[in-house]
């Protein structure tokens, strides 16, 4: 989910491999610097990644993971593909 693409889906070679170096980058309530491939219809794919920092508090709370998960699916029902989703949205979480 970014505030200029709004949401797409990523696909990532190898990504839950144990070995992968693309492992870290799919961590649940994380964000960071994504190196991204996109055609901006689609499928796009995750080449590298920089930095990822984990949301913890919301990763280890139980109550907490439940509803940004129900949020989460809520803007993702919300919104198509690659609409713009504005910086008052995604900064308001």
């Amino acid at each position: 989910m970014t505030a200029e693409n709004g949401i797409f889906t990523l696909l990532i070679k190898g990504g839950l491999k144990p070995k992968s170096r693309l492992l870290p980058a799919t961590i649940n309530f994380s964000y960071g610097n994504y190196l991204i491939n996109t055609n901006y219809c689609g499928l796009s794919v995750l080449r590298n990644y920089k930095v990822v920092h984990q949301l913890e508090h919301i990763y280890f709370d139980f109550k907490g993971n439940a509803y940004a998960n129900y949020l989460l699916d809520l803007v993702d029902h919300a919104y198509a593909d690659y609409q713009p989703l504005g910086k008052k949205l995604l900064f308001s979480f």
